[in-house]
């Protein structure tokens, strides 16, 4: 149910066609008579514009238990050096030897991958083997835990709607983490924060990522 309140620059918004989809609101235009707004999406941190009128303001009294969506984007197909490849924005599995698919970072597949039709890809690669059962999968509690800092050079973990801050281990919203993370590799983080890096931080706690879903910004 739409507020009265305005929704302007900064606002915290949802998608009403999956109110689990959180963003902010980082300008309004109007465009072929209607008024539309950029957001930057917190479950991706990209922008793209949609319709005011498809949007709400996050209040106390947003579903806290919204259905479960499938994930925002379909795993593609490509060849990454000749292994065949399964991607999507924050998932990647290459296939090793032809027998084993094994977890790869997915900003190298965004970046090295060459896109393939699903059809040239059966003509490279042939019958390949099932993909494993828990990749890409529509639970949030199995994405994932991706790696980031802060531009103040504190380190950050981050899944689905949940983002804990490094150094002392704390919980924090994901509002607090859209506009100053840099998304890190797992080789990254570890050279930066692991045990033996340059300002290693001690392991997360046992609370985290174990929760269930809840709204996250209010």
């Amino acid at each position: 149910m739409p507020t009265s309140a305005p929704i302007q620059r900064g606002t915290v918004v949802y998608d009403v066609a999956d109110p689990r989809r959180h963003g902010i609101v980082h300008s309004l235009n109007l465009r072929d008579g209607r008024f539309v707004a950029k957001v930057r999406w917190i479950d991706s941190s990209e922008r793209s514009y949609r319709p005011l009128a498809d949007l709400r303001r996050v209040t106390a009294d947003t579903p806290s238990q919204p259905v479960r969506g499938r994930r925002l984007s379909k795993p593609k197909y490509g060849s990454y050096d000749g292994h065949a490849v399964r991607y999507a924005d924050d998932e990647a599995w290459l296939l090793v030897d032809g027998k084993k698919w094994v977890q790869i970072e997915p900003v190298f597949a965004r970046i090295k991958a060459d896109r393939l039709t699903r059809q040239a890809f059966r003509e490279t690669f042939g019958r390949v083997p099932p993909l494993p059962s828990d990749s890409f999968s529509s639970d949030p509690s199995r994405w994932p835990i991706r790696y980031g800092h802060h531009k103040d050079g504190i380190a950050c973990r981050f899944r689905d709607h949940e983002v804990w801050d490094g150094g002392k281990w704390h919980e924090i919203m994901p509002s607090e983490l859209v506009y100053n993370v840099k998304v890190m590799t797992e080789r990254e983080y570890l050279q930066m924060y692991g045990p033996t890096g340059r300002w290693p931080v001690p392991p997360l706690p046992d609370a985290a990522f174990r929760s269930g879903w809840r709204s996250p910004l209010v």
